[in-house]
């Protein structure tokens, strides 16, 4: 039989496509050059014949494995703006199409209107991006000759966290600056008890005597905490001593991680382990957001909690008084913190994992420390009306629970939310804040009042604020939507408009106070910058669709410094060209465009399209480093959520 005219004409032999080791080993080969094969055993990678572009044995000597590894590097980042282009510019009912096919005279629609909020909550929900540390060598590891898959009970890790330990002066300074900041939030220790160990400890250490691991990582996670948070925007009012501590958070930080999260803390099932991992998972989400290391700790923390079984607590009369009052502390705080997670932007958004049904845990009792003794001679606890260390924990439990009850109320995934639902579940959020105690509410009256009760309790102010600050943000979000339509159809949508206005507006006025002391709100908070992020992005909606061009001007002049301030703080504390100060650059670059009032659809019939917006987007993520764990093709979808 004869063969085919293009078989008679391939060649008889060709060229191998692998590399010469992975040939002889009959392995797979990803031709690159060198391979990964080769790379990863350290072998010379050859190819029968070079082809387009070769790699000669002087090259890879003069240039070496960084340029190889650069060049691989920047083939990948122009293959991924490529794709970028395609998705922004090719497809179908994208931004750009619709700009170059739309009418002379347009009237504004509801399809137009959620493309704006998709790419307002596209811009949002960059800004939450986690601002996690690099990794860094472990400062607790096994020593060459120590037996045994960990060293996180043994006397060499001891050792190693007791030399890294503050002296006993600066603990105390840290310890008492720590109830005021963090511990005045989260309340995962009992003052006293701890306090009385705090000293049992370094008296130990200064005796030789062995002290249990645990009780140094759950030190050691408190003067991370506390050295964080100190405030250095005010440092005339700060101790000298705090100050310096600051310098050492990173080293506290680290060896609490490690331990934290080592295979025999992990299966720990004692408070104080506990206790180790709520401290450091919240110490994570303020500097880093919703990174991996917080979410690993969140589920370490949760697994621990249920192998203890504390969503059970109360099934059963408890026999140390101290200890039951914090396994509700540290269960209740949990569930909370699962709740708030799913009404912010961030991969945890609409879901969670707490369900009321399934536990038997009572609130903790609304009492200062002081009150809570072992011997159980306490009342149930005071009323709400009364300020207690306590007040300021219980409602925030009861403000998730409420967030957790609108998420059920409203539809998810839907591309338009019911108006009516909308307006129902915003006057739920502003009968909570009618319903708080007096001490915690906004209006001035309340607050002369506090300012009182602020000099024997400073925290106070830090409390109420913190709190508000949550509420406005949800009320705010809430309405977003429907912001710019309370523009253009004011008879149905102005309590939209006026509302997240108002909203964002007092969110930038807590943002202006400053606490009494060496306490204060300039401290980094990466919820608290989120949330102060979404207020900017309420008010430049609302100067973007301002017809009124002066008035637009004067919102901007007033908005601009505000831009300022955030990015400035954040410059300090974030990687250049990430997450929230990125946004901001990206947000004044917005509001500094001439005729702001022209720029929006919807200020006029004839207005541009959605283009500047989409526009917007595309810069920034042209300019923006893009992590593998970011969905673009998502964000890049403009047709609508």
């Amino acid at each position: 039989m004869k063969r085919s005219l293009s078989e008679s004409r391939r060649s008889a032999w060709q060229q191998p496509a692998s590399c010469e080791f992975c040939r002889s080993k009959k392995i797979r080969c990803d031709k690159e050059r060198p391979c990964s094969n080769c790379t990863t055993r350290q072998l010379e990678c050859r190819y029968v014949s070079e082809d387009a572009n070769p790699i000669t044995e002087s090259e890879r000597e003069d240039y070496g494995a960084g340029y190889l590894s650069l060049r691989r590097h920047v083939q990948e980042l122009q293959s991924r703006v490529q794709k970028l282009e395609s998705l922004a510019s090719c497809q179908p009912g994208s931004a750009l199409n619709i700009a170059q096919h739309r009418p002379e005279k347009r009237i504004p629609t509801v399809g137009r209107q959620e493309d704006i909020s998709h790419t307002w909550k596209n811009l949002e929900e960059f800004a939450a991006t986690p601002q996690a540390e690099p990794a860094a060598k472990p400062l607790i590891s096994l020593a060459p000759n120590c037996a045994g898959p960990t060293v996180a009970n043994s006397t060499e890790a001891s050792s190693l966290i007791a030399a890294q330990l503050p002296h006993v002066r600066l603990a105390r300074l840290l310890f008492k600056h720590y109830v005021q900041t963090a511990d005045s939030l989260h309340r995962e220790i009992h003052i006293p008890s701890t306090q009385a160990l705090l000293e049992t400890t370094y008296a130990q250490l200064s005796a030789s005597l062995p002290v249990s691991t645990e009780t140094l990582v759950l030190f050691c996670s408190i003067f991370a905490s506390s050295s964080f948070y100190v405030c250095h925007k005010h440092s005339h009012q700060v101790h000298r001593e705090l100050k310096d501590a600051h310098e050492l958070h990173p080293v506290w930080k680290r060896i609490a991680l490690e331990s934290v999260m080592s295979h025999n803390a992990a299966a720990s099932l004692t408070l104080t382990s506990l206790q180790s991992i709520s401290i450091m998972m919240y110490l994570t989400w303020d500097s880093e957001g919703q990174s991996t290391t917080f979410h690993t700790l969140r589920s370490l923390a949760h697994t621990k909690a249920i192998q203890m079984k504390l969503h059970r607590l109360d099934a059963d009369t408890a026999t140390d008084v101290v200890q039951a009052e914090l396994k509700r502390r540290l269960w209740w705080h949990l569930a909370a913190t699962d709740w708030l997670i799913a009404s912010v932007p961030g991969p945890q958004e609409d879901i969670y994992s707490f369900h009321t049904k399934h536990m038997c845990v009572r609130y903790p009792a609304n009492l200062d420390d002081e009150d809570i003794r072992p011997d159980g001679l306490y009342t149930e606890g005071l009323p709400t009306d009364q300020l207690t260390q306590m007040s300021y924990f219980l409602q925030r439990l009861k403000f998730p629970e409420l967030c957790r009850d609108v998420m059920d109320s409203l539809p998810s995934g839907e591309a338009s939310l019911p108006y009516d639902q909308v307006l129902r579940m915003s006057s739920r959020y502003t009968d909570f804040m009618d319903r708080l105690p007096w001490f915690f509410c906004a209006d001035e009256k309340s607050t002369a009042q506090a300012a009182v009760l602020a000099s024997r309790r400073p925290y106070l102010l830090r409390q109420k604020f913190v709190l508000l600050y949550g509420i406005y943000s949800r009320i705010g979000r809430l309405h977003r939507p429907f912001l710019l339509r309370g523009t253009d159809e004011k008879e149905f949508f102005s309590v939209s408009h006026s509302l997240a206005i108002q909203c964002a507006e007092r969110m930038i006025e807590i943002r202006r106070m400053v606490e009494p002391g060496d306490l204060c709100l300039h401290v980094h908070s990466h919820s608290m910058d989120q949330h102060s992020f979404s207020a900017l992005l309420l008010l430049s909606m609302g100067i973007l669709g301002e017809k009124d061009t002066e008035l637009a001007q004067k919102r901007k002049a007033d908005l601009l410094p505000i831009c300022s301030m955030l990015k400035e703080k954040q410059g300090s504390l974030s990687r250049a060209g990430h997450g929230i100060s990125a946004a901001i650059d990206r947000l004044v670059e917005t509001l500094e465009r001439p005729n702001l009032a022209h720029d929006w659809p919807g200020a006029h019939l004839d207005g541009p399209s959605i283009q500047d917006v989409a526009t917007l987007w595309k810069e920034l993520i042209k300019e923006l480093p893009s992590p593998s764990d970011i969905p673009w093709d998502d964000f890049l979808d403009w047709q609508g959520p």
